[in-house]
């Protein structure tokens, strides 16, 4: 079951800082500076935080926490996604020069009303400790530091959810556990660790938040003309042509924007009947397996000519940035279905890599977990 626990957060005097969203968008790299500023203040007594995001009218509301590693390390925290040693490092030195956790991990769940519920009568209850406006909308932040009112909300979560689901922050959560680690390695026994098995982490439930596609472009056409490559995507597609952009409705399309023109793939029966597991079902996983084999693309993970662009810009998005280019193609997806994330996540697999793109999402600096 998810076990949590409230800290003293640290959040950053708005009042005195003129430029905003530059003040957040620099939080990455100069947060030791805004230390030594004393530009954020650590907050009197210990606490959860309810945290809301709201963009164009539409809000997403979640709770920020420290979750237990030793969930994480039993597998009660699940991974989708696999992580990269060099960032870890890179991030490991970030994390012991802040001396803090600067951006939570998210984490989601299966919806739960109730929980939902009282989050939410909280928020009427109180006010903000803070509210910012900044890239994606209205940030607002709900201290709770009444012991009987943290304590329900950690026994919500203790009897209510089981797995919680890393949505994004899959090196953020690696990286605290090797500081973890490192610690019990160096430790004399004296010290305490509450300030080592903890990660940060914002919880949402999985009606709080949406999970939206990460399209493709690919800068070759690995020697075929584009009709060249409509042949060779017939052998294991329908290809139609499109008149409007190429925006797929079913899990299994692939938009498709070659020679300023737009298609629409659908794989055809003999290539779906060999597909078994719910990963290899995905769009995206389809597209790495038979599409990037006809452009010529080994490794999706490594190969510099695929460029990304996440799904709220729009498929008109792709096209511009395909442009005039005749050796470039660009391709659409639909969002992955959050329960085929959790299967995914429970079959112990990793989706592909860049597959899903969350929202909300959490912004450097804006609730900071100090050591």
């Amino acid at each position: 079951m998810a076990t949590i626990r409230p800290f003293r957060a640290s959040f950053p005097s708005l009042d005195n800082i003129e430029d905003k969203q530059d003040f957040f968008d620099k939080a990455k790299s100069l947060f030791p500076e805004y230390l030594a500023r004393k530009i954020y203040n650590l907050q009197d007594e210990e606490g959860f935080y309810i945290y809301e995001n709201t963009i164009q009218d539409i809000s997403f509301t979640g709770l920020i926490c420290l979750s237990s590693l030793k969930d994480y390390i039993n597998g009660d925290i699940v991974r989708h996604e696999h992580t990269i040693k060099t960032k870890e490092k890179i991030m490991l030195n970030l994390m012991a020069e802040r001396q803090a956790l600067i951006k939570p991990v998210v984490l989601t769940y299966p919806e739960d009303k109730e929980i939902t519920t009282f989050l939410f009568q909280l928020k009427k209850k109180y006010d903000p400790v803070m509210s910012v406006f900044y890239l994606d909308g209205l940030h607002r932040v709900w201290p709770i530091t009444a012991r009987e009112e943290i304590d329900q909300i950690a026994a919500f979560f203790k009897e209510r959810v089981g797995k919680t689901y890393i949505g994004d922050g899959h090196h953020r959560a690696a990286t605290s556990l090797m500081r973890y680690q490192k610690f019990q390695e160096e430790s004399t026994g004296n010290e305490d660790s509450k300030s080592f098995d903890c990660l940060l982490s914002a919880l949402f439930s999985s009606d709080q938040l949406r999970i939206h596609e990460i399209n493709r472009i690919v800068e070759t056409l690995n020697g075929h003309s584009p009709e060249e490559l409509i042949i060779a995507l017939r052998e294991k597609f329908f290809v139609e042509g499109q008149f409007e952009p190429s925006k797929p409705k079913t899990k299994y399309e692939i938009g498709m924007y070659l020679d300023k023109k737009w298609y629409l793939l659908t794989p055809k029966q003999s290539l779906l009947k060999g597909l078994i597991s719910t990963k290899d079902q995905l769009a995206v996983s389809i597209w790495n397996d038979h599409v990037l084999k006809i452009l010529g693309i080994e490794d999706p993970r490594t190969d510099k000519r695929i460029k990304y662009v996440d799904g709220e810009k729009g498929v008109e998005k792709v096209a511009s940035k395909v442009g005039k280019n005749a050796f470039a193609v660009g391709f659409t997806f639909f969002p992955v279905a959050l329960e085929d994330l959790m299967a995914i996540a429970d079959a112990g697999d990793v989706m592909p890599p860049k597959s899903t793109w969350f929202t909300p999402r959490m912004r450097n600096g804006l609730v900071v977990h100090q050591f």
